[in-house]
């Protein structure tokens, strides 16, 4: 399993007109091999654009509210003591099971005290380490699970120079400013105030963009990409060379997205889909051998059980809507196995579900619930009660609707029209029936 850090589903295989804010020229070969021979979802998104709480989530199956998990500065440990991760599962199923790099956030620069002068993540000591151990790996017969994190294309943007000199130019984002008629917690937090400031490459979403600034940090971003590329191109020669890759299941996906300007925005932590949705394939020697491409809608917490079903372990229940955090084992996504065989099967889910808090002040804490469909994202803002993460659905701090189908760059919120009433209605009530109830709801869209 390799987990990318803030990557956007930004290689050739993902272009369409569905996603027209992507690079179309971006220059990633090894992935857009391995993409051509896995199952490659089109449709993905994370649970909460935020790396601590994204990462809890695809690796226990579980949502944020459920292992408590929704900031950056909070252990898993201590909110979900009895939740047991993908990897623990494997383990005591008799798999060896390694991690190498970034695959859960740290609280600090790295897992253990800081004594080195230099990242404890970069991307070719990663790489080192986890070649290393696929080798030793190589040589016993017990199966192994192995996680690999690269701490890229997160900031800082760098690479070796090779990497730049693979583009001439970089495009501005089609849309550099916010949405007609959004609300102001949708997007004005300090990390993205402090975002922009620290680049020089907006003062405000309001105000646009500076165009020279953001071209440098589009054209940076590119060759980290290409850069991530390399790397993983490395991965897998590995696994050729030391013959695993008959008899090994590879996962890349990563935990969140980024905003690029786009929506005037440089940075993550919002519920626009071009911060939420993300990368994901899965390769299965002697399965998905020719490519199997679903754009049927998935969540990232949907990998635990998925997994478990590809290796023929003892499946997962689904988790009991009210305290979920208390059951060890169980998942509140689904298994993408039916996926491998009818990619385009209509018995899916109809919608995903993902969220975000904002505090703007002490008097304005409210959460973004995204409720986002193929053809709408409703994003209702509620208050919440940080001292024990419940919400107060009846005291609503701002309401989202972008018309995908129409829009789909989201550059207007029509929550307000009255001719969508119908639609908000249907969705809010889909929101607030939970995240069982929202997932197989009859959602009205007309």
């Amino acid at each position: 399993m390799i987990i990318a850090d803030d990557m956007r589903p930004e290689m050739g295989v993902y272009a369409s007109e569905r996603r027209p804010w992507l690079y179309d020229k971006i220059q990633t070969p090894y992935l857009d091999k391995l993409a051509k021979e896995s199952l490659l979802l089109t449709s993905a998104y994370c649970q909460q654009p935020l790396c601590n709480p994204s990462r809890i989530s695809l690796l226990t199956s579980r949502r944020p509210d459920t292992t408590g998990v929704t900031t950056n500065f909070e252990t898993f440990r201590s909110k979900a003591p009895h939740v047991q991760t993908v990897a623990g599962y494997f383990k005591d199923n008799g798999y060896v099971t390694m991690a190498m790099g970034k695959v859960f956030h740290p609280l600090g620069t790295c897992d253990e005290r800081r004594s080195w002068t230099t990242d404890c993540y970069l991307p070719k000591k990663t790489l080192d380490f986890t070649s290393k151990n696929l080798e030793q790996l190589a040589k016993s017969t017990q199966p192994f699970f192995v996680a690999m994190g690269i701490k890229k294309p997160h900031l800082p943007f760098d690479f070796p120079e090779e990497f730049l000199e693979l583009y001439d130019d970089a495009e501005m984002p089609a849309n550099p400013l916010l949405p007609k008629n959004v609300p102001n917690i949708a997007w004005n937090h300090k990390h993205i105030r402090e975002q922009g400031s620290h680049f020089n490459a907006t003062s405000d979403p309001l105000h646009g963009l500076d165009i020279v600034a953001m071209k440098a940090l589009r054209k940076a971003y590119y060759a980290t990409m290409s850069y991530v590329d390399s790397i993983i191109g490395q991965v897998l020669q590995k696994l050729d060379s030391l013959k695993l890759t008959n008899n090994t299941i590879v996962v890349f996906l990563s935990d969140h997205a980024i905003h690029l300007g786009e929506h005037g925005i440089i940075g993550k932590k919002t519920n626009f889909i071009v911060n939420a949705q993300v990368p994901f394939m899965i390769r299965v020697p002697g399965n998905t051998d020719r490519g199997i491409v679903s754009d049927n809608l998935v969540e990232l917490l949907d990998l635990f059980p998925t997994l478990v079903d590809l290796t023929e372990l003892p499946k997962l229940e689904t988790c009991p809507e009210e305290k979920s955090k208390e059951v060890q084992v169980c998942t509140e996504g689904v298994s993408l196995l039916p996926l491998f065989s009818n990619p385009d099967t209509p018995k899916w889910r109809s919608a995903v579900r993902y969220q975000y808090p904002n505090i703007i002040n002490n008097s304005n804490k409210c959460t973004g619930f995204t409720l986002l469909t193929k053809k709408h994202r409703l994003t209702q803002w509620v208050k919440m009660n940080t001292s024990n993460g419940t919400y107060n659905w009846n005291d609503e701090c701002a309401t989202e609707l972008y018309d995908l189908e129409n829009d789909v760059r989201e550059t207007e919120n029509v929550a307000q029209n009255e001719r969508n009433q119908n639609i908000v209605d249907s969705m809010k009530s889909a929101l607030r029936s939970g995240w069982k109830g929202s997932l197989s709801s009859n959602i009205i869209e007309r």
